[in-house]
């Protein structure tokens, strides 16, 4: 990869880390490379929004998979997200109130994880 001359100052002072599961051999996305990359940042994290998760997709396995593991997903409270909705995740209006809801509740977990330490 290619790091950006934008970024370099970041790196060197500790803001900014570059993480990824592949060699410099992978070049191009693959369906199996997004899937790894995925599943790498949903072990990083603790609160996810996934927006659209059709039935059987990928992304709502991934959903899943990230409520197995105790994370938190967030999730429009639309019909096409019943069936992630249904395994666990937490519905969200797509009104003012519900993503102020939202935007709240990362906040308070970004103040349990990084700022209590």
């Amino acid at each position: 990869m290619r790091i950006p001359r934008l970024w370099k100052k970041s790196i060197d002072q500790g803001r900014l880390l570059i993480l990824s599961p592949f060699d410099e051999k992978q070049k191009r996305p693959t369906v199996s490379s997004a899937q790894k990359r995925n599943h790498l940042v949903a072990k990083l994290g603790r609160s996810f929004l996934i927006p659209y998760a059709g039935a059987g997709s990928k992304t709502e396995q991934l959903g899943r998979d990230i409520l197995e593991g105790g994370g938190a997903i967030y999730s429009f409270n639309l019909p096409v997200n019943d069936g992630l909705i249904h395994s666990g995740a937490k519905p969200i209006g797509m009104e003012l109130k519900g993503m102020k809801a939202f935007a709240k509740n990362l906040k308070s977990n970004f103040k349990t994880r990084f700022e209590k330490e």
